[in-house]
């Protein structure tokens, strides 16, 4: 039985390579008119080539024209049909490279290259770069890439109708379907279908996303990520960034920096603001013009310029904190605050009242302001009590002599070593004020009787 399988097993084999081989040979005649294989002469359609060698030619009038051309593979009708002299091309697709008169391009699709007339291009899909192309190094993949390039150089183009006009760009690298598709610069890099679509001399801008910087026509140096991120309008906003899904979609001016989804959504001619966060940026009246601010945090607006805010500012709970990573106040400070003014101009309002400034010798002033205390026993009307011991001025006079300050004052020493509290010093100053008020007053009785004794 063993045997029997091994013996089927190996018919079954040769069958197979007969029918191969068969199949091949009839391949090969069926072709062999529309094939020229030519090693060192020429054989069949190729009666024009003198000293060429090592060129396939397959189909209509393929390479029809060849003269003294190596080493070139031609597939499909009228493919490199007008090419001579040229060398080391491949051209796949009905006139592909059809005029090409230089070496060493690619050419895939019907018309692909069709005009060619510079070196080591590499040009694929139907109409791709299929106008004149006078230089050298680029690489056009998709239908009509490319399509009028002309002395376009070192170019990476992918995407149906994509880099379609350009001209004189140079090093570009565009991706997407009508990714940069009217450009005519250089230096830029555009991924994402449409993206930079209707640039059109801007130059050395990056934009990654569907869309992004779409409408922008000649803005340099920019750099936009995300879906119709900078998308922009007709004109030359430049040295831009925007990050975020639409992310300063409707900007058209220069300088500024959006990052976060939606933020910048409403700046229009506003110019150098930075707004990070989602739908960050600029509201009021004036949003569209606002420059020069900052918006930081989710939400975060601003409706004034040269200005710079944190946060939402409808969120009441938020806290900003400075050395400290659990603020618990609005502005929360681990550390030295220091502030330089000019002289005569406020350095800190509290509720739009000046509160703190600096004269001329670097002086605080102090604005008016009021002392308020939480308990009536920390004021001094204790000493009109009839309970107060109101020292005797002889002890008032030993005390003064041997202390030289007034009692329950703190000394010079103590003030300079620990300082004094405001509450404390007015509540003690007065203190001695309604004190001397009494001692007035003993004066004045004992000054009343001495004169009704004398009468």
């Amino acid at each position: 039985m063993n045997n029997n399988n091994s013996n089927y097993r190996n018919f079954a084999k040769k069958n197979l390579k007969m029918k191969k081989t068969l199949l091949t040979s009839i391949l090969s005649m069926a072709l062999l008119p529309l094939v020229a294989q030519n090693i060192a002469n020429p054989t069949t359609n190729t009666s024009k080539i003198t000293s060429g060698i090592n060129n396939t030619l397959i189909g209509s009038n393929a390479g029809d024209s060849l003269t003294t051309g190596s080493g070139n593979s031609y597939l499909g009708n009228h493919a490199g049909f007008l090419g001579k002299e040229v060398n080391g091309n491949v051209a796949i697709g009905e006139s592909a490279g059809l005029n090409n008169s230089e070496d060493f391009n690619i050419f895939i699709g019907n018309n692909a290259g069709e005009n060619n007339e510079g070196k080591r291009n590499v040009i694929i899909g139907t109409s791709a770069a299929s106008e004149k192309l006078e230089d050298n190094d680029n690489v056009f993949i998709g239908f009509e890439a490319g399509l009028s390039s002309d002395k376009a150089k070192r170019n990476v183009v992918i995407g149906s109708e994509s880099g379609q006009d350009m001209d004189d760009g140079e090093d570009n690298v565009i991706i997407g379907s009508e990714a940069g598709k009217n450009t005519d610069a250089s230096n830029n890099i555009f991924i994402g279908r449409e993206s930079g679509k209707e640039n059109v001399n801007g130059e050395s801008n990056v934009f990654v996303g569907k869309s992004s910087g779409e409408l922008n026509t000649d803005g340099e140096r920019n750099t936009f990520l995300g879906y119709r991120a900078g998308l922009g309008g007709e004109g030359s906003a430049s040295y831009n960034v925007a990050i975020g899904d639409s992310a300063g979609a409707v900007n058209m001016a220069d300088g500024n920096v959006f990052i976060g989804t939606v933020s910048g959504a409403t700046t229009v001619d506003g110019a150098e603001n930075v707004f990070v966060g989602a739908r960050s940026g600029a509201v009021g009246s004036d949003a569209a013009t606002i420059s020069n601010s900052v918006a930081i945090g989710n939400e975060a607006k601003v409706a004034i310029n040269d200005a710079i805010i944190l946060g939402d500012t409808t969120n009441l709970n938020l806290k900003v904190g400075i050395g400290t990573a659990s603020p618990k106040h609005k502005l929360d400070v681990k550390g030295v605050v220091n502030m330089t003014v000019g002289f005569n101009s406020p350095a800190m309002k509290i509720n739009d009242a000046q509160f703190v400034g600096i004269d001329e010798d670097g002086k605080f002033l102090m604005s008016d302001f009021k002392i308020k205390y939480s308990d009536k026993n920390e004021w001094s009307d204790k000493v009109f009590d009839k309970t107060y011991n109101l020292m005797p001025l002889s002890d008032l006079k030993v005390f003064i002599e041997e202390n030289n300050h007034l009692p329950n004052v703190p000394s010079a020493e103590e003030v300079v070593n620990k300082g004094v509290g405001i509450y404390e010093i007015t509540s003690k100053l007065l203190e001695k004020i309604e004190e001397q008020s009494l001692y007035i007053l003993q004066l004045k009785e004992e000054v009343d009787a001495l004169k009704a004794s004398m009468k």
